[in-house]
């Protein structure tokens, strides 16, 4: 045996990693010296690892158990999981995953391997407190409520400063932090700096009054320390701007700023829980200590958080570990998998093949320490260092195994408590009531609940459910629901209340329901709180037929006929997944050539279905403008608003595209149901930026394609049109037709072209749901130009036919 294997090593009992139990610690305690520390950051060497989760989970188990520790905190948003556990204080009888799996990041949330200790956390929720360490937004809490949390402190304590806080502007900034990670384009970057001012001063001055209660106080040092994390990744977005950290071209140094405010946002958390020790789940890379001790010349200039925790806090405070193996693969829901490379000899890593069981190495007891050897344990880039200057520990597994997805971590809606005053006194007590149809007792869902003397509101969720802290039941509560009767009663606080609402029985019919013009911005909303009953939102797959025709001025280029299986509500990336089944040849020149999806290609992917219309996604219909354009009576569809919308914004996350001048469109909207029945929309590119981003990025993408186009004009339209499943009463795509044109020369070889292309998309009938992820292999999918031409598929294949009334007809009558 070489001489470099004789360390001390503590063996882990011949257990076997694929087959071990995960509530099963026996073999961390060796760890027991833990219990002297404050904090333990258990690392992983990128976030692709599963059973590098399962062994946290034993690890976090034992710590909690045996060595007094009680709070554990996540690479994910500091406000985001702060108000995850807020919801967890608040909702007892509710499984906590249901909260936390909206502040999480979803690697982690969505991932079977990581469900065990969701589970853990949900039976303990009583003695476990969970927190996140991270200055980004990784959740729906922080878009939805964090700005609204806070003005209901400033109002309660400053109402003077309210007045000066610029709303549009900071919702906007959080929009596209938390869905974009970039600065806003339209949003003035002194005027940003000039907000977070203003809110932190009014803050910090609310913090330091003697009137405030125990839980301000608390709230006040969390937003205190959330818009400094808004502040923080402001800066640094907007510095980063005109380049993209993609991973050819990100440095470990442009995560400085985010190491420095989690490590912040840590300092922060042990002054929330300063009799408590806390446990941290994250990436190895973040919690190593200083950087300089790597023989290497990038992350010299580095900074990790593990750094500012072990310089305040002190060596004896902080213990830091991550995991290594020298085989096995890894990869994020097994979409990629790859295979852990091949280890070199004179490596950690592969001395500690020879021993062939899984070991946790303490390196400051080992051979070792202050000596230079390489490790592949950060992200599997081989690097010379002297790790006991790094790491305090390193646990060997002899393979890792994928992350892979739960096929049950599909989010449900129904717990979005409504912002108020409320959050400022959380209430465990809650009343718990159902709101039912008089005459069938059917759930009614999305009503609304508003007691007069306070101006509390909340809402029933899609079961007709709804519960209220027993400190907001004031006087009476008005109730209504679209199509109801309103009701006014006492709601009897601590009792389970079943109440009932008469539906209004005496509508008008045809076209005489308009005599009284509805509100546009109602409809909408409307369809909004309608969306999760008239569209599917667990994962299911649909069929679909495209026809694809490209034209140069009035010559026919390319036809082509293609198949393919579209993946919708696929959870962690949240993007549609198409499989190409079949593809017919290209009707002109009878080749398959690999870029048909570069120039008139299909753009259903991202943006092709209903699912992914940014108007519906969030607060985000704030940010169009609506106008009636009528109201007419469909013979089948019953009484159908046609309402046009124009985006006030021309950012990506509001026209789901880039290099946007103007984007609008128009809804046609069944009143029975508010289900969108057809979309048509128009973008117009802005063609000055885009001019300027073609000139930069052409010398880049001459290999990609050879349709390097200098636009002078481009414009796309799409129209969809859903039609009713009557198998589940749900709403699918039935027909969608995309026209795209533009308008300049090629780069190449300065020629004119006026480019067209006409893409048609029909539903075929075969739409399924999908039980289980993991029977889906993601990675076998194929994109056009890796599928072959199979003449006796075409020979037979019927292709669909548009039924005109359904698909092109809707209008008025």
């Amino acid at each position: 045996m070489r001489c470099c294997l004789f360390f001390i090593l503590l063996f882990i009992n011949n257990w076997a990693i694929g087959q071990s139990n995960y509530t099963d610690y026996q073999m961390y305690k060796s760890l027991s010296f833990l219990k002297d520390y404050k904090i333990v950051l258990l690392g992983e060497p990128t976030h692709g690892e599963g059973n590098v989760f399962e062994e946290k989970t034993k690890i976090i188990k034992y710590l909690i158990e045996e060595c007094g520790y009680s709070v554990v905190a996540f690479e994910s948003g500091f406000y985001d999981m702060y108000f995850a556990q807020e919801l967890i204080n608040l909702n007892k009888e509710v499984n906590s995953s249901e909260f936390i799996s909206r502040a999480l990041f979803p690697v982690w949330s969505e991932s079977k391997n990581f469900q065990p200790l969701l589970k853990y956390i949900d039976q303990n929720k009583n003695t476990i407190r969970i927190a996140g360490f991270d200055c980004q937004l990784t959740g729906d809490y922080s878009r939805e409520f964090l700005l609204n949390s806070i003005l209901a402190l400033l109002r309660k304590h400053d109402s003077i400063v309210v007045t000066k806080v610029n709303i549009e502007l900071i919702e906007e900034a959080i929009g596209a932090f938390s869905e974009d990670y970039t600065f806003p384009e339209d949003i003035v970057f002194k005027d940003f700096q000039s907000q977070m001012r203003l809110l932190l001063g009014a803050l910090e001055k609310i913090n330091k009054q003697n009137t405030l209660s125990l839980k301000e106080h608390e709230l006040a040092t969390v937003y205190i320390q959330s818009i400094r994390n808004l502040w923080s990744i402001g800066k640094d977005y907007y510095a980063n701007k005109d380049r993209v950290l993609a991973k050819a071209t990100f440095k470990a140094k442009d995560s400085n700023h985010r190491d420095s405010m989690m490590a912040q946002n840590l300092f922060t958390l042990i002054q929330q829980y300063p009799n408590e020790k806390i446990i941290c789940w994250g990436a190895g890379t973040h919690f190593m200590n200083d950087p300089s001790h790597l023989a290497n010349d990038e992350l010299k200039y580095y900074k990790p958080m593990g750094m500012y925790l072990k310089q305040k806090l002190g060596e004896n405070n902080v213990f830091n570990l991550t995991f290594i193996s020298a085989g096995g693969k890894y990869g994020i829901f097994s979409d990629t998998s790859i295979y852990v490379p091949t280890v070199a000899e004179g490596s950690i890593e592969y001395d500690l093949t020879k021993t062939a069981k899984d070991s946790l190495l303490i390196l400051d007891k080992s051979v070792y320490k202050n000596k230079l050897i390489n490790s592949y344990c950060l992200e599997y880039t081989p690097i010379k260092a002297e790790w006991s200057k790094l790491f305090d520990a390193f646990i060997y597994l002899p393979y890792f195994t994928p992350n892979k997805l739960a096929a049950d971590t599909i989010k449900n809606s129904n717990y979005f408590p409504p912002i108020t005053d409320a959050n400022i006194e959380i209430k465990d007590s809650l009343t718990t009531g159902l709101l039912v149809d008089k005459q069938t007792e059917k759930p009614i869902a999305f009503a609304t609940i508003r007691f007069t003397d306070n101006q509390f509101t909340t809402q029933t969720n899609n079961k007709g459910e709804f519960k209220i802290p027993n400190s907001k039941i004031q006087g009476m509560a008005v109730i209504q629901a679209l199509s109801y009767h309103t009701n006014n009663i006492i709601i009897q606080q601590g009792k389970l209340n079943k109440i009932f609402l008469s539906p209004q029985l005496n509508e008008l019919k045809g076209i005489e329901i308009i005599s009284k013009k509805p509100d546009v911005l109602d409809i909408v909303k409307n369809v909004k709180l309608n969306y999760t009953k008239n569209y599917e939102q667990r994962p299911y797959s649909q069929t679909i037929y495209e026809n694809r025709i490209l034209k140069n001025f009035d010559t026919s280029i390319s036809e082509y006929e293609l198949l393919s299986d579209n993946y919708i509500h696929i959870p962690f990336n949240r993007v549609l997944k198409q499989n190409y089944l079949e593809i017919k040849q290209n009707k002109y020149t009878k080749k398959l050539v690999d870029k048909i999806g570069i120039i008139g290609g299909s753009r259903i992917g991202y943006n092709g279905f209903i699912e992914n219309f940014p108007l519906l996604k969030g607060d985000r219909y704030k940010k169009y403008s609506y106008k009636l354009l009528s109201v007419f009576e469909d013979s089948l569809l019953g009484l159908v608003y046609k309402i046009e919308f124009v985006s006030k914004k021309t950012l990506s996350r509001y026209t789901n595209d880039f290099f946007t001048k103007s984007y609008k469109g128009i809804l046609y909207i069944r009143k029975a149901d508010f289900a969108i029945l057809k979309l048509e929309s128009q973008l117009i590119r802005n063609t000055a930026v885009l001019q300027q981003w073609t000139k930069k990025n052409y010398p880049k993408r001459q290999e990609m394609n050879s349709w390097n186009v200098y636009p002078e004009t481009e414009n796309e339209q799409q129209v969809l049109i859903y039609s009713k499943n009557e198998k589940d009463s749900l709403y699918y795509l039935s027909y969608a037709n995309e026209q795209w044109q533009v308008k300049g020369y090629l780069m190449e070889n300065k020629q004119k072209v006026k480019l067209v292309s006409d893409n048609s998309y029909y539903d075929v009938g075969n739409i399924k749901k999908i039980e289980d992820l993991q029977s889906i292999d993601f990675s076998s999918f194929k994109f056009p130009s890796q599928t072959t031409f199979n003449a006796a598929f075409w020979s037979s294949f019927v292709s669909p036919q548009k039924n005109d009334r359904i698909y092109l007809s809707l209008d008025e009558k």
